[in-house]
């Protein structure tokens, strides 16, 4: 079984967040196939913030206007298969 598990920085704060729901991990596993890291941090965002209203607003953002408005940075995302892309 592939895992996902991001790393990140939140107001300063070191965390981490596994994700194991096999649909989730294989959308994660295209998207760092594809280096579409806005997407990715929109996975993150989803997750910890539970922002889904928000992240509809995202889609004319770039990278750096989300880590501003989030606070989260220094963003990766590990499959357990060695697959590694670093988002912000």
């Amino acid at each position: 079984m592939v895992i996902a598990m991001f790393s990140f920085t939140h107001y300063g704060h070191a965390g981490s967040l596994t994700i194991s729901d096999p649909k989730l991990v294989e959308k994660i596993q295209k998207l760092i196939n594809l280096g579409l890291r806005i997407e990715l941090y929109s996975i993150l965002i989803l997750l910890l913030l539970d922002e889904q209203t928000q992240c509809q607003d995202n889609e004319n953002r770039s990278l750096i206007q989300l880590t501003e408005k989030y606070k989260v940075n220094k963003a990766s995302v590990r499959l357990n298969n060695g697959e590694t892309l670093k988002i912000v």
